[in-house]
């Protein structure tokens, strides 16, 4: 009925059967807090559990309103914890509160883990941090559709919403058995213009991530081909814009 119980119990006899989300956690912070490492357990409710990687929880239907089968989810309630650490191969900004799963979902490059993500760059949707952060930020602020499968096999959404992920997200108050409300240190209001703004940053990033690309703007010089020593040859610039609006970057020719 406690950590302890449940680590003394592994110590003495190896692997103890079995535990959900709530109990990998508390285990997961007794151990964080006795090897010095501040520690809480964080309760979601209204988790996403987003497979695909897009940011975006599927319901889909036929023109039956028949459910087809998909692998996407909102849970009841999910478990984790958040340790406090610094960070120094992301940069001081995004020290403090990192998030680890002891539940990990999903594989994460080929092994089920998921931590440990700042929480400062969930809360401003730089899914292309590490690590885990896509996953993370989708559990607590993805978007939800609904979309009916036509006989022509084209998907089409027919209602959604914006809200239904992430509420109450909680720990244990100091010096309290009361829950504190940690949900703005996770992400802004819901329906508040700065929550759509990371949310669609995040879906920016988190496409040219899946692409093996970078945000911002990005020049490559390419050599023409057929280039014969003593000869002029041409040089192209090639620029790529994977920023959200549109640059103005005027390029100056310069004789070589």
């Amino acid at each position: 009925m406690g950590s302890a119980d449940i680590l003394r119990q592994w110590a003495e006899s190896g692997p103890v059967c079995y535990g959900q989300c709530r109990v990998f956690a508390a285990v997961a912070c007794t151990v964080s807090r006795a090897l010095g490492i501040p520690c809480r357990v964080v309760t979601n409710f209204g988790p996403a559990h987003n497979t695909d990687a897009n940011l975006v929880i599927e319901s889909l239907y036929d023109e039956n309103g028949d459910r087809i089968s998909g692998d996407d989810s909102i849970w009841n309630f999910h478990v984790w914890v958040d340790s406090w650490m610094t960070c120094p191969d992301l940069g001081s900004e995004f020290d403090g509160w990192q998030t680890s799963d002891p539940t990990p979902q999903e594989t994460s490059d080929g092994v089920f883990y998921c931590d440990p993500a700042s929480l400062r760059a969930i809360k401003e949707g730089e899914v292309g941090m590490k690590y885990d952060t896509p996953f993370i930020f989708a559990e607590v602020n993805a978007d939800v559709e609904d979309l009916v499968r036509l006989s022509t096999g084209q998907s089409v959404k027919f209602s959604g919403s914006t809200k239904a992920v992430g509420h109450f997200i909680s720990t244990k108050a100091v010096g309290s058995n009361e829950r504190h409300d940690i949900t703005h240190q996770y992400k802004y209001p819901e329906g508040s213009k700065e929550e759509r703004q990371v949310y669609e940053k995040a879906q920016h990033h988190n496409k040219l991530l899946l692409r093996g690309e970078k945000p911002g703007l990005h020049l490559k010089i390419k050599l023409g081909e057929n280039i014969i020593v003593g000869s002029n040859f041409e040089v192209y610039a090639v620029l790529t814009n994977n920023c959200m609006d549109a640059r103005t970057n005027p390029l100056n020719q310069q004789a070589l």
